[in-house]
């Protein structure tokens, strides 16, 4: 997803940190008490922590590719950012998969000699929480006015839908193995770093290509803002030309885990050049559709 030209360090790093605690405040209205016999349903709470800070009076207002990191932006922006920014649909299931929703346990652990709760939601900024194994729910609140019917912006989890992608289309035999270059499956790479590192090293973000993600309060790096403006907020080359130029190998391959969003861009031109079609539609495909999500992703 995006931002305006003039990128703000605090307010990208709050951004991701909003949505990096995605999960929702203990609060129950009396509306969402179960009735005998009926399964219980979420919670919802029209408010959060510091609320109005993120818009509430204004019903969470939804930002454009130029406000959608503003603080006030962050939870409209973050539950519609497929409105905001261009992508490909992934279709629901023809048929979803059942969920069944029991009464919410009490749930508690213990850190630092402390008994704690899920009322830690309550202290911090954050939208939704879902508990679930199996097919089963097991706790499931939101708060700042969402509910169960929005769509929240998945950011890194990308990654990891990214890697079992690349290991179904081994399985598949679209690709030979985890041990090939990134060049051989994508002769754009040759001759560069990246194309000379290997898809395992790529999945383990671990290629020694420099490149500095850190997200810090107050602080993000020069290269994660060189990428955000070359791929999704449309201002750099984009495509194949968005990652070559970070080219600079620092250490072997292998041998350092280094946080790299760059690094799973490579793994999806890999994987688009390999299926010769959009990674949306192979997603949708092998894993959405098959796992019976009840709604469109994109």
């Amino acid at each position: 997803m995006a931002n305006d030209r003039q990128v703000k360090p605090t307010s990208w790093a709050l951004a991701l940190l909003v949505c990096a605690v995605a999960c929702a405040s203990p609060a129950t209205k009396t509306s969402d008490t179960p009735i005998a016999g009926e399964e219980p349903r979420p919670s919802f709470a029209p408010g959060g922590p510091d609320a109005e800070e993120f818009g509430a009076s204004m019903g969470y207002p939804k930002g454009n590719p130029a406000t959608f990191r503003s603080t006030r932006s962050l939870v409209g922006s973050f539950s519609h950012l497929d409105e905001i920014f261009r992508g490909r649909l992934i279709h629901k299931a023809p048929r979803p998969s059942r969920l069944v929703r029991i009464a919410e346990p009490r749930i508690t652990w213990t850190f630092r000699g402390a008994e704690l709760t899920l009322n830690y939601l309550s202290r911090n900024p954050t939208t939704g929480l879902l508990i679930a194994r199996g097919d089963t729910i097991f706790v499931e609140r939101y708060q700042y006015g969402r509910t169960d019917r929005h769509r929240f912006t998945s950011w890194s989890m990308a990654k990891t839908v990214t890697a079992m992608l690349i290991g179904i289309a081994i399985d598949e035999g679209r690709i030979r193995s985890v041990d090939d270059l990134a060049a051989v499956c994508v002769p754009a790479l040759a001759g560069t770093e990246y194309g000379r590192t290997s898809l395992r090293h790529l999945l383990q973000m671990s290629s020694g290509v420099r490149f500095n993600e850190d997200f810090s309060p107050g602080f993000v790096t020069d290269d994660v803002i060189q990428i955000i403006l070359d791929t999704f907020m449309g201002v750099g080359p984009g495509g194949i030309g968005a990652v070559t130029s970070f080219n600079d190998r620092e250490r072997p391959a292998g041998t350092k885990f280094s946080y790299s969003s760059v690094e799973t861009l490579v793994l999806g031109f890999v994987l688009a050049h390999a299926i010769g079609r959009p990674v949306a539609e192979y997603l949708q495909e092998k894993i959405w559709q098959p796992m019976g999500a009840e709604a469109d992703a994109t």
